[in-house]
């Protein structure tokens, strides 16, 4: 993509604008408990032996908003995956337990709201529609008082859809719920009749608290191939998973595109090593703080991807290559 000069100009300041932000929210007064005393200038396992472990894989993961409890994605050979949950208790993550919301139902990718209360997820559990029986991923979205979690609800609106009797995976399928800096609800999914294999979609926020379709996000973040799992980082940048495309070093990869004054956004940048390596490299999310960029990767295990994580102001974004 040839960017016009003055918008050049225009996005090398939101770099150096998002850079700076990313510097700032990355070295708070008050770290994180569990960040480690040393910066973490390469990607390395998160809570090794108790998140990420050599017995499942782990990926898709959120944290409470003061860094105290995680949630994340386990899925064990010939299971399903579910939600599990941890705590920091003193200078330890506790061992993980399946969520009290997730029990029994295939359910992956917690984002948890700023207000600590709210939580979206998928889920193929039964009940997203009245009178109709589905099998495909929908949106969620459960919420917890004093007493802990309540029962889980589909999210109102337009997202969710109901496979057609022939569709195949992802169509009607919807994954990755998670509310932008907007307050609209994104999510991803494969569309009819557009000819790609998934696109990250922005469903408009409405009065009474439901959301209106998904619609897909301006090129050049959709493709015509597959952008799925993603994540909103500091300054409003945008990391998203995508796969199949030339010149990415593996199969999937992740991208980062900055958002623009018109809307839209910037041509996707591929993260450079090491984070993004030859092997699988997927579902990014970002600390409460902004300072650690978390994703799914498999270049330590034979196809079973655990959880990583990196400092996002050690990312050298000057040195991501443009997406083809």
């Amino acid at each position: 993509m040839t960017i016009r000069p003055p918008l050049a100009a225009a996005l090398l300041v939101l770099l150096a604008t998002v850079l700076a932000s990313a510097c700032i929210d990355g070295r708070t007064e008050e770290p994180l408990a569990w960040s480690p005393g040393e910066p973490v200038t390469e990607p390395r396992l998160f809570a090794p032996g108790v998140v990420s472990t050599e017995d499942a894989e782990e990926f898709g993961l959120t944290f409470s908003p003061d860094g105290r409890e995680v949630f994340f994605t386990r899925r064990y050979p010939r299971e399903s995956q579910r939600i599990w949950t941890s705590r920091w208790e003193g200078d330890r993550w506790s061992e993980p337990e399946v969520a009290p919301f997730a029990q029994g139902d295939r359910a992956e990718t917690p984002w948890m709201a700023p207000d600590g209360r709210t939580l979206y997820f998928a889920s193929r559990r039964p009940g997203a529609f009245v009178d109709l029986p589905d099998e495909s991923d929908n949106l969620w979205v459960v919420e917890r008082d004093s007493t802990g979690w309540g029962v889980p609800r589909p999210v109102r609106g337009e997202v969710n859809r109901p496979r057609a009797e022939r569709g195949g995976w992802p169509e009607a399928h919807e994954l990755n719920p998670a509310l932008g800096p907007d307050g609209a609800l994104y999510y991803w999914s494969e569309l009819p009749d557009r000819g790609t294999e998934g696109d990250i979609l922005r469903a408009e926020p409405r009065e009474d608290g439901s959301f209106g379709p998904g619609e897909p996000l301006r090129w050049p973040v959709n493709t015509e191939g597959a952008e799925t799992h993603f994540a909103f980082g500091p300054g409003g940048v945008l990391v998203f998973q995508s796969y199949g495309l030339p010149g990415s070093i593996g199969y999937s990869d992740l991208y980062v595109a900055f958002p623009l004054d018109d809307g839209g956004w910037s041509a996707p940048r591929a993260l450079p090593e090491p984070v993004n390596s030859s092997a699988d490299d997927v579902f990014p999310s970002f600390s409460p703080d902004g300072r650690y960029l978390f994703f799914g990767s498999d270049r330590a295990t034979d196809g079973d991807p655990s959880i990583w994580f990196v400092e996002w102001a050690a990312v050298d974004l000057r040195a991501a290559p443009t997406r083809p």
